[in-house]
């Protein structure tokens, strides 16, 4: 998912351009990554902590290669080296690569120690375009979700997924991460505009309420405002926050990457990223709102 959201189109505005490990998971992410982009021109801009990890991962992937040790599988028909690892750059990174949008391959790579500092980095340096967690916790995904503030937060899914087609608006025309009144990929009915034209099939007109008060307007209770009031219970208990009332939309992919689908729950370290396939997917059946 790193590679496809950096590499697929880096250029892109939904390219991944930050990646936030937890230090529990740093040693094994770091040979995993630098594995995958082993035939690309990549460069990663690191904080001191991964930069010292890359560097070992990176030595020992060119020492296995240099002694006829596992490749790792075959390079990908666009590769720019035929020794993996021998285009991979690493430097160090300041301040400013973590604000960055880089247009090409290159990664600003950062360690936490929670995914609170994973939250508060993301929702201070991050566009509030697309963002991911790559995790086996659904805890933690849940928590990610409902406190990082972008138009689009998604789970074990490519940042690349962040498009209009894809969320079944039929093309994307544009993408805000305004809060009013468009967010997130927009097609043609999020940039349209309204009027509201009303007849009168009486002689006299209408009015809301006439010289005896009017017609009598039935109210009851119906589901929808039982399903607020449980929603203010949960908001007040702690939840869910205000952030999470807003339109919070969350769906997750069938295994053939087709269509969006309702979530199931499935079964704790974790990777943040932040930021086309060929074929026809269909139009998403319903995003759930909490």
């Amino acid at each position: 998912m790193i590679f496809e959201s950096k590499t697929h189109y880096p250029a892109a505005c939904n390219a991944v351009e930050t990646l936030l490990i937890h230090e529990a998971a740093l040693d094994q992410l770091a040979s995993g990554v630098l594995r995958n982009f082993s035939y690309s021109s990549a460069e990663f801009r690191c904080c001191p902590r991964s930069l010292v990890c890359f560097e070992g991962a990176l030595a020992s992937l060119r020492a296995a290669s240099a002694g006829g040790g596992s490749r790792g599988g075959s390079p990908p028909e666009d590769s720019s080296s035929d020794q993996p690892g021998g285009k991979i750059v690493l430097k160090a990174a300041d301040e400013d690569d973590f604000d960055e949008e880089f247009l090409r391959v290159c990664l600003a790579v950062k360690v936490v120690a929670s995914l609170d500092e994973a939250v508060l980095h993301i929702n201070k340096h991050g566009s509030h375009h697309t963002d991911c967690i790559m995790t086996e916790s659904e805890e933690s995904a849940d928590a990610f979700l409902q406190r990082v503030d972008s138009a689009s937060v998604f789970h074990n899914i490519s940042t690349r997924f962040a498009d209009g087609f894809r969320f079944g608006f039929g093309a994307e025309i544009g993408i805000s991460t305004n809060r009013v009144h468009a967010r997130g990929p927009v097609g043609l009915e999020g940039l349209v505009i309204y009027k509201y034209r009303a007849h009168s099939n009486s002689k006299r007109g209408h009015c809301l309420a006439g010289p005896s008060g009017g017609r009598p307007w039935l109210h009851r209770n119906i589901s929808t405002v039982k399903n607020l009031a449980e929603i203010q219970t949960r908001r007040s208990g702690g939840g869910l926050s205000s952030q999470g009332l807003s339109s919070l939309r969350k769906a997750r992919l069938n295994d053939d990457n087709s269509t969006l689908v309702p979530p199931t729950p499935p079964p704790t370290s974790f990777a943040a990223a932040t930021s086309y396939s060929n074929g026809h997917h269909r139009a998403p059946p319903g995003l759930e709102h909490v």
